[in-house]
């Protein structure tokens, strides 16, 4: 995965799923011939891996996330938690931790202007985060993608571990073009228009794959 996640609990702003519904995943995750001893060995992953802690928290970790190491980023965010506390989940208080000390935090100046927009913007009322909870995935990328330094992996992780989207796919994740090609045996690193391609066979739970196959 090249990125990573959220933690925190906080009110659900999502319908977790009935157990019925996670074993009718489960069993379609057993029954694949490449991601069945996964799914035998881990469950059926929770998309609540990330975002634990809230639509902003999520944003604001997605965004460190970019190209870091899971390891790294957990610590980046890990030293923001630290020192802004509860405030975390407070876009105005947030809005005025100054960019000089989100870049001793480990932040990248890029990264701390676009947590800095994001959280102006949502409390200024400009984002409506919790707004984009019943808005279909296509509606979220457009909203989100405005904000300058927010890609389309990025949306994908808000997708998939804030709102909890089940069939998000991120093609070009580096983590998953990695594993695929290793499951697949292929020699050469999958390009993404073919991981896009593959992916299709796990609709419509792409986003459950993506997590197993980042957990292999």
């Amino acid at each position: 995965m090249t990125g990573s996640p959220p933690e925190v609990r906080q009110k659900r702003w999502y319908n977790p799923l009935s157990m019925n519904e996670r074993k009718k995943i489960h069993r379609f995750f057993l029954n694949d011939p490449l991601l069945g001893e996964a799914a035998r060995i881990h469950g059926l992953p929770d998309l609540d891996i990330y975002g634990q802690g809230g639509p902003l928290m999520t944003l604001v970790e997605a965004v460190i996330s970019q190209q870091l190491a899971d390891s790294a980023a957990r610590a980046i965010f890990g030293r923001l938690e630290a020192y802004v506390g509860s405030m975390l989940k407070d876009p105005a208080s947030l809005s005025g931790v100054p960019k000089e000390k989100l870049r001793e935090l480990g932040i990248s100046g890029n990264k701390a202007d676009t947590i800095i927009t994001i959280a102006r913007m949502t409390k200024s009322g400009l984002l409506d985060l919790d707004g984009l909870a019943g808005a279909d995935d296509g509606a979220v990328r457009e909203e989100l993608i405005k904000i300058r330094g927010i890609g389309e992996w990025t949306v994908q992780m808000y997708l998939i571990f804030g709102l909890k989207r089940e069939d998000v796919w991120p093609a070009t994740d580096l983590g998953i073009r990695k594993k695929l090609s290793a499951l697949l045996k292929k020699r050469k690193l999958m390009d993404p228009d073919k991981v896009e391609a593959f992916g299709r066979r796990w609709e419509p739970y792409r986003s459950y794959a993506a997590i197993h196959l980042w957990r292999s």
